[in-house]
């Protein structure tokens, strides 16, 4: 229960709870269904005519949407205006214009062409709004690990993809990441629409312990540590390499991204 008053921005879907209250309180919680679809065009999609910013990974908690936030400061800092449409349910919280929930516990209900015909639209709208740039930030990882189950292929992570189709992304990585990894994913991204990947930003955080995983705990890496991984990485992948957590490495980040838009 709430007071009158009061609104309520819920993360999860309230639909089975409220259909059973005689009194239905103030409450948003984001869901995207068929009902959201916009009016079919013989499968035609709109030609994206903003520049567009991904932001991808390798795995699900590492920082994406911190950076998707920090970068969207540093250009409206700089005078940019920014679209955005964000992943996490609470991304109109930060003041983005359109949330798309598919992370954990995902409120979306569409599907392979439904998902990529909606996000055309929304990115179209985004164009309409005569923005400078577009943010687009994805969720968990890019390519599979393995094709052992199931939920472990990211078909939701291409269909994202497809639907969102940036000019050029940033790839977030973790310090334990394999290089096959960040090559597959690299290639992967590229190679799928014609993007390019133009930095990788690692999350500033390891296992405590290799043996037990995410089950021994995190521990930040020091800044010898980052260099050394840095170095492992570009003997294979000829790519900027960034830290989350270190202001001047965003800063220019930030103005590598300006720099692709505006060489």
């Amino acid at each position: 229960a709430c007071a009158s008053n009061t609104f309520v921005y819920a993360f999860d879907d309230l639909t089975s709870l409220l259909s059973n209250m005689s009194v239905k309180p103030k409450v948003y919680f984001p869901k995207i269904s068929v009902e959201n679809m916009p009016s079919q065009a013989f499968s035609k999609l709109f030609r994206i005519s903003k520049p567009v910013l991904g932001i991808f990974g390798t795995s699900s908690r590492q920082g994406k949407f911190t950076l998707q936030l920090t970068l969207r400061r540093k250009f409206m800092k700089a005078g940019y205006t920014i679209g955005q449409i964000g992943t996490e349910p609470s991304s109109l919280l930060y003041g983005m214009d359109s949330v798309f929930p598919m992370g954990y516990n995902a409120s979306v209900s569409l599907k392979e062409f439904d998902v990529i015909h909606f996000l055309n639209n929304e990115m179209n709208k985004l164009c309409l709004k005569d923005v400078d740039l577009i943010i687009v930030g994805s969720q968990s990882g890019t390519v599979s690990y393995d094709m052992s189950n199931l939920e472990r292929l990211n078909l939701k992570q291409y269909e994202f993809l497809l639907g969102t189709q940036p000019d050029c992304v940033i790839l977030c990585i973790n310090p334990y990441d394999k290089v096959d990894l960040l090559e597959r994913s690299v290639r992967f991204i590229e190679s799928s629409i014609g993007c390019h990947v133009i930095a990788l930003v690692m999350f500033p955080m390891d296992f405590k312990n290799n043996f037990s995983g995410i089950y021994g705990g995190k521990r930040s890496i020091s800044h010898d540590e980052f260099n050394e991984k840095k170095e492992l990485i570009n003997r294979d992948i000829d790519l900027p390499i960034y830290l989350l957590n270190k202001d001047e490495d965003i800063v220019e980040l930030a103005n590598k991204v300006i720099s692709f838009f505006q060489p």
